[in-house]
């Protein structure tokens, strides 16, 4: 696309950033270039000096208006010089044609430099959605840290991080990207292709095979010997498929130096924030129709969050043992899981401690919780020093867990920082608080939750049978979990020794049923439910039409599964006293002479 063409195109653009959000703004600045020649600070904007970098519409519109009152020469002209100025210092006679162009159109420099940023925010957009694909972009950093490590790989702060970036170090990656970009020029796919094919043969079978070395590579395509890391990144972007390494081949030779400036970014990115960029830009794009829809095999992998909600996700769950009054390892950490346009710097997340069993917070009990974090888009937030003041012995043997509130602050957090509104919340595993370490040694199998019966012990395949699991040692919590053969459903408590659930779909046949209180650890003890096949149950009468519903026992074990346990149940054999039970979950059993009465009542209840 041509400099000329891109004038109503940029237009277009700006309805596209209009409809950004402020983290998709913060991750355009990160990558708008300013002239050498400035020097380090202020940081770099895409609008002018001194305007609402919020993106209100007055501002996008006056922007647009000037964009429409300069002809194809001056447009040009002011493209032209501003990208220049990257690199060196106009002379006069070009300072002297960008003020003519600001007087003729009667509008400040700094609106003309806020063009010159659109533009370079566009080039960004149309690399993003034309040139690199999700892949493409993975492999690219990739290729580049193998050459000059990260210092992603050293830090976890992207404040620190952002620090580092050099001139020097951002040199180094772009003279990668020129001589990647000649490579591509003027070699042969087939040969690129050819050397792909012995590194994925090497892969496949390394026995009796010599591994592809840079200096092979360097030979077959004429790379000269000093450029050694040419080839280690090229080797890097081998191991790929492919059509992957041919589209990237393709699109290389079509990259603009700026484009390239920007893919020099990449290594000191979040790769999160940039597919997150990507993944709006597409969708824009298709909306503003700014470029035809992508060909199939290069539409975007990369899924967007559910609009409708605003939610953090935990990432890593704390351990299911932790030691008192000591950092809680590993830290548990979450992400932003929600539209990210909607982002606008105000919120944070805040962790809160509370008991399991009654979900009550207890906030003298835990340490380093004081300080709400600030979460962006693709931005995981860790508590490292999160310390639980107390033991589940000391609180008659009660599990913790940790409960992550979404924040949106009306203002600064630390002037006002009760003005806040929770959005969303979401907890953790449960965890049991020891006194020492030397009780981590210790099997938890006598904690693990035990199954002894199921009732009823069979239904059909098509799933929809309520469930009532008994043992002992269940957990109220959001991850306890039933599991019929490998799938998983999320019970209803009742005790801890009754789950309720309905069964999932399943091939006929029996599958055996645990219980976890948490993902890693499952119940030692299982049962056997059997699916019977739908088109051998013997439904009775076919003139009289049943419903699931009908198809279930009706006073096994005492309980009426017809119904949705809406109605209070008796469990033959137990004291009168405690005949009924609330409605709405199971029956706890104590196990010995007495359960040998109540199963000898069930027997007679079925048979």
């Amino acid at each position: 696309m041509s400099e000329i063409t891109q004038k109503p195109e940029l237009i277009k653009y700006l309805s596209i950033i209009h409809h950004l959000g402020s983290a998709h703004i913060e991750t355009i600045n990160g990558f708008l270039q300013k002239p050498t020649y400035i020097g380090l600070s202020p940081p770099i904007t895409l609008l002018p000096s001194g305007s609402d970098q919020k993106l209100n519409s007055d501002t996008l519109y006056q922007i647009a208006t000037v964009l429409e009152r300069m002809d194809d020469t001056q447009f040009d002209d002011v493209i032209f010089f501003l990208t220049k100025q990257l690199r060196q210092p106009l002379d006069p006679d070009e300072q002297r044609r960008l003020s003519e162009i600001s007087l003729t159109l009667k509008v400040s420099p700094d609106y003309l430099n806020s063009i010159g940023r659109i533009y370079q925010s566009f080039q960004l957009f149309e690399l993003l959605t034309c040139h690199c694909t999700e892949e493409h972009i993975n492999k690219l950093k990739n290729a580049l840290t193998s050459v000059f490590p990260s210092p992603m790989e050293s830090t976890e702060d992207q404040d620190i991080l952002n620090q580092l970036i050099t001139p020097s170090k951002q040199k180094n990656y772009l003279s990668i990207l020129e001589k990647l970009k000649q490579l591509f020029i003027r070699t042969r796919i087939d040969s690129i292709l050819h050397i792909q094919s012995e590194m994925l043969e090497y892969q496949q079978n390394p026995l009796g095979k010599q591994p592809i070395t840079q200096q092979h590579i360097c030979e077959t395509l004429d790379i000269k010997s000093d450029e050694y890391y040419l080839a280690t990144c090229l080797k890097e972007l081998l191991l790929t498929d492919e059509f992957t390494l041919t589209s990237l081949a393709d699109a290389f030779p079509k990259l603009q130096p700026l484009q390239l400036l920007q893919l020099s970014l990449l290594p000191f990115k979040n790769i999160y924030e940039i597919l997150d960029l990507r993944s709006n830009f597409t969708n824009l794009s298709a909306t503003y129709q700014i470029y035809a829809p992508l060909p199939t095999d290069l539409e975007f992998n990369y899924q967007l969050p559910n609009p409708n909600k605003l939610e953090v996700r935990i990432v890593e769950q704390p351990p299911e043992k932790a030691i008192y009054k000591r950092n809680v390892k590993p830290a548990p950490s979450v992400i932003f899981d929600g539209d990210s346009k909607l982002l606008n710097g105000n919120y944070y997340v805040h962790v809160a401690l509370l008991r399991c069993t009654d979900f009550v917070e207890e906030p003298t009990f835990l340490n380093g919780a004081s300080k709400p974090f600030k979460i962006g888009c693709g931005k995981v937030v860790t508590f490292k020093k999160l310390k639980i003041l107390v033991t589940s012995h000391q609180q008659g043997e009660t599990l913790f867990c940790f409960r992550f509130d979404l924040r949106c602050y009306a203002s600064d957090p630390e002037t006002n920082p009760t003005d806040f509104t929770v959005v969303s919340s979401v907890q953790t595993n449960p965890i049991s608080v020891l006194s020492h370490s030397t009780q981590l040694k210790s099997t938890a199998i006598a904690d693990l939750p035990k199954v002894t019966e199921i009732f009823p012990l069979n239904g059909p395949s098509t799933g929809g049978t309520r469930i009532a699991l008994l043992g002992s040692n269940f957990a109220d919590t959001p991850a306890t979990r039933i599991r019929f053969g490998n799938t998983e459903v999320v019970p209803e408590f009742y005790s801890n020794g009754t789950l309720l659930c309905y069964a999932p779909e399943h091939p006929p046949g029996p599958v055996e049923v645990k219980v976890s209180n948490s993902p890693n650890s499952w119940s030692v003890t299982i049962c056997t439910f059997t699916y019977d096949d739908v088109n051998t149950i013997d439904t009775g009468d076919s003139s009289n039409t049943q419903t699931n519903d009908s198809l279930l026992p009706k006073s096994l074990f005492g309980l009426d599964f017809s119904k949705t346990f809406d109605s209070s149940f008796i469990i033959k054999g137990l004291d009168s006293a405690s005949n009924n039970l609330p409605s709405n979950s199971g029956a706890h059993r104590s196990y010995g002479t007495q359960h040998q009465q109540q199963t000898r009542s069930v027997n007679q209840l079925i048979f």
